[in-house]
């Protein structure tokens, strides 16, 4: 009698320990608040909305519809759900090797930490923006053509700093020849 009366006492924490974690389906996201909000389809035909998404300091993303989601209940009660892990199998990536980080957008754009410690770049569209000076520090190799909307310097401090003056330079400069007539004209084609 005594343990019936146990197993009847403990059955509401039993069925609060098993509501406590959820996994679904998103089925809509909003990201306009503080934090992103997904609704979820949980197993079972289970519906639950306005679930904050609680992602890693400094990473963000905006989760899509079909996406698959956990959700943590706290204290088992359905209605105070947070999402804890966000994936989506459609677009992860299959070919990292042990150890590898990959950040990536279901649009094709990457940046990948590889294992021999080197940083893959890579565009979806070809083209890499940065916002402000880039500083490096060690040699830079082109396959490709180099332009710049600026002038462009080397480490010298003598008379030719920059492209452009060494251009200028070029350009007016003349030879003194051993005899007649003179100097010689300025070079063609001009650079």
């Amino acid at each position: 009698m005594a343990s019936s009366n146990v197993s009847r006492a403990l059955r509401p924490l039993w069925r609060r320990v098993l509501s406590a974690v959820g996994r679904g389906f998103v089925s809509l996201a909003t990201d306009d608040q503080e934090l992103e909000q997904l609704q979820l389809k949980l197993f079972a035909g289970e519906v639950r909305g306005d679930l904050e998404v609680l992602g890693h300091y400094g990473l963000a993303s905006a989760v899509e519809p079909g996406a698959e989601a956990v959700v943590v209940f706290l204290g088992g009660n359905r209605d105070a759900g947070v999402i804890v892990s966000a994936d989506d199998r459609r677009y992860r990536p299959r070919d990292l090797a042990p150890g590898e980080v990959r950040v990536y957008s279901r649009f094709g754009s990457s940046v990948r930490l590889l294992a021999d410690g080197s940083v893959e770049i890579k565009p979806a569209n070809g083209t890499v923006r940065i916002d402000g000076d880039a500083i490096v520090s060690g040699d830079v190799k082109s396959g490709g053509d180099v332009s710049a909307a600026g002038d462009v310097r080397d480490g010298s401090a003598g008379l030719t700093p920059t492209l452009e003056l060494m251009r200028e330079t070029f350009n007016l400069h003349t030879h003194v020849e051993h005899g007649p007539p003179g100097p010689t004209s300025p070079p063609v084609p001009q650079m």
